[in-house]
């Protein structure tokens, strides 16, 4: 009993590892285990939705099995946030392809910058801007916020 409750442990801590590297909001944070396993907190998953949360946080590269390198970071802290929200807003139907080639486009049609990558601080920060008041849209018909096909 005693190695379920440090395993449990251990991935929370992983978890909220994850959501500081990635610098998500608490808003953010609770929207994104929403679409991932239907619970607006972390304490109230269990092993399969902590695994569920643990892998989408590896995939955006928040999670590493490695230790953290001791050289800058290759890509701005933006980018994983960015690519989560975009991901959350898919999951739950707001956006038809979560992909990060799909994030890029929409960041060049918005911004005009050639993708996530390439946003300086003031760029990222509007572009959060946009995804943010996305995410708090009903969505509309075919599951798009204004109904549109935007």
């Amino acid at each position: 009993m005693g190695n379920w409750r440090e395993r449990r442990r251990a991935d929370l801590g992983r978890i909220h590892q994850a959501r500081r590297s990635m610098d998500l909001d608490d808003p953010t944070y609770r929207a994104l285990l929403r679409d991932l396993t239907g619970h607006d907190s972390a304490a109230e998953l269990d092993a399969n939705g902590l695994a569920r949360v643990i892998a989408f946080f590896r995939e955006c590269g928040a999670l590493t099995s490695a230790p953290a390198p001791a050289t800058p970071r290759s890509r701005p802290s933006h980018v994983g946030r960015l690519r989560a929200m975009w991901r959350g807003l898919a999951a739950c139907g707001q956006v038809a392809d979560g992909s990060p080639q799909a994030l890029d486009r929409f960041v060049r049609h918005h911004i005009g910058c050639a993708g996530v990558a390439a946003l300086n601080a003031d760029q990222a920060a509007r572009v959060t801007h946009l995804l943010k008041t996305w995410q708090r849209r009903r969505p509309g018909r075919r599951g798009r916020p204004n109904g549109r096909g935007h």
